[in-house]
């Protein structure tokens, strides 16, 4: 049969869903892995809305719903951060 397979998003690195999500009820903040997963997709569907709007563009929801869950943005997504990061340790401010 010709179903498609779907592709979901792993983590190499840190922390996975299960445990995010328990975490984040020991601290009082009742949650599932798939509460966990959907608070992520969300964050990150507004960090790409908020990039897009900044240069003048504007990503369709159809494509929005397949760039949220895309490994390769996922990637690119930590690679900045880390390196957001080291810049503000090293003491770097905004330009």
């Amino acid at each position: 049969m010709g179903s498609k397979q779907k592709k979901y998003v792993t983590v190499e690195e840190g922390t996975d869903f299960r445990t995010i999500a328990k975490i984040m009820t020991e601290n009082g903040y009742k949650m599932n892995h798939a509460t966990a997963r959907n608070v992520l997709i969300s964050a990150i569907k507004k960090l790409l809305n908020y990039s897009a709007e900044r240069v003048g563009v504007k990503i369709p929801d159809p494509e929005m719903k397949i760039l949220v869950k895309d490994q390769s943005v996922h990637t690119a997504l930590a690679d900045v951060l880390y390196l957001a990061k080291k810049e503000k340790k090293n003491g770097h401010r905004d330009r």
